[in-house]
């Protein structure tokens, strides 16, 4: 099973790489491992997501941290997430949000985006708030080809927001 997590556009061995490597390598292993059911056999994503934090990480901080796992089930909410059935796996709106438009962004304008930090400063679009996490998950997800993207999305109806439109209503 492949968990590497790659990420474009830094020089590797960089301080700056090993900062976005390390957080990535947290968060984006463990949604890549979810996604792919990584320690757990469960089809519950919330589960998945889980026993991969467990599996990675001894911090119960870093396990219970929600922003990233938020990310991850609410992409796996709306059926972004390759092997994941569409469901209701998180009552965050957010983090949810976030993680759409990270993924509408990439798909629009997937170069502009080598860094966690770049495309968090495009989805906050000017609106000053700390990332932690959602980007890491997301870019992790895409670099990795566990993204359902929209060419495959075409045919059916979406509920996915366009980048710039209003917030995504809670259900």
């Amino acid at each position: 099973m492949k968990n590497e997590v790659y990420l474009p556009g830094f020089m590797q061995g960089s301080s700056q790489y090993k900062a976005e490597i390390a957080m990535a390598n947290q968060y984006g292993k463990a949604a890549i491992m979810a996604a792919r059911q990584g320690p757990s056999d469960s089809p519950d994503p919330k589960v998945r997501w889980d026993a991969a934090m467990k599996k990675l990480s001894t911090s119960k901080s870093s396990q219970k941290k929600t922003c990233p796992k938020d990310a991850f089930l609410g992409l796996c909410d709306v059926g972004l997430v390759k092997g994941v059935h569409q469901g209701n796996y998180t009552e965050s709106i957010n983090n949810k949000e976030y993680a759409i438009r990270a993924v509408e962004l990439l798909e629009n304008k997937g170069a502009q985006f080598s860094s966690r930090s770049a495309l968090w400063r495009a989805v906050m679009n000017g609106d000053e708030k700390s990332e932690n996490g959602q980007m890491g998950v997301v870019l992790a997800l895409w670099d990795n080809d566990l993204i359902v993207r929209r060419v495959a999305r075409m045919s059916r109806k979406s509920d996915l927001p366009a980048a710039g439109d209003a917030p995504l209503a809670k259900p």
